[in-house]
């Protein structure tokens, strides 16, 4: 299993956990940037529906190609149908309320701005593990 399929993982299983940024900005980079798709067999109910929320949330940003918007699309398509879509938590988060996801992780979606394309290349420099 790669590292970007363990962040994904382990954001979708412990999306409240203390390292959820650092998840989510692998998984970011890996979708957004070297066409990273997860596996999702293993997925169902309230993961599903968290790794829905994510994978969702993750296409709608410009900086993903429109080949991988699509391939992610009928992904999120197959989502659908096993996610358990109970309402989330009285989140503000739309999204997060529509797939029923466990945590809306809007704190760690505002720190994506330095990862798209035109402050990417000095983010790298900066965080080169990422």
């Amino acid at each position: 299993m790669n590292n970007f399929q363990k962040s994904f993982d382990s954001l979708v299983k412990n999306p409240t956990a203390q390292n959820a940024q650092v998840d989510l900005e692998k998984v970011a980079v890996a979708l957004w940037y070297k066409g990273f798709v997860p596996k999702l067999d293993e997925l169902d109910g309230v993961e599903a529906a968290q790794a829905g929320y994510v994978l969702d949330k993750l296409s709608r940003y410009n900086c993903l190609d429109t080949s991988n918007k699509v391939l992610l699309r009928a992904v999120l398509t197959e989502l659908e149908l096993k996610a358990n879509k109970a309402p989330s938590r009285n989140s503000a988060d739309m999204l997060a309320n529509k797939w029923g996801a466990s945590a809306d992780l809007k704190k760690e979606f505002r720190t994506l701005l330095p990862l798209q394309r035109r402050n990417f290349s000095r983010y790298q420099e900066n965080h080169a593990a990422v």
